[in-house]
């Protein structure tokens, strides 16, 4: 058991408390910290590299398939838009465009992995899985 205090005593302690609170949670917070600061590299990167590094083994064979069009359709954009990708144009139609292509990228990872249980499941454990 952990001494960490922001652990719930009550939550059954096992390594996916660990995995979301030492390993998901400061991705998640740095993703939401570039896109606050319009950082579009980093929210890309740390979206493609850190985050789907860490849930594509509870991915669908399908769910890759359909996660490697969704980053080919962002990078269609980005490529379209590389000024306004790395902060050296301000124009305003190219960053919204770039925005909702993040944000698309963020939101089906999101859903992919509350889809797959990674958000945890409260107090609603089968025991046969423990």
């Amino acid at each position: 058991m952990s001494d960490d205090p922001n652990l719930n005593t009550n939550m059954l302690f096992d390594l996916r408390q660990t995995y979301a609170i030492k390993i998901l949670e400061p991705i998640l917070l740095a993703i939401e910290s570039h896109r606050e600061n319009n950082e579009f590299t980093g929210v890309y990167e740390k979206m493609t590299r850190s985050l789907y590094a860490n849930i594509h083994q509870k991915l669908k064979e399908g769910d890759k398939n359909e996660w490697l069009e969704l980053k080919e359709k962002v990078l269609r954009i980005i490529n379209k838009y590389p000024d306004a990708f790395v902060g050296r144009d301000n124009n305003p139609q190219s960053i919204e465009l770039i925005k909702d292509a993040l944000q698309e990228m963020e939101m089906w990872l999101k859903f992919k992995m509350e889809e797959n249980g990674l958000f945890g499941k409260g107090y609603e454990y089968d025991w046969d899985e423990i």
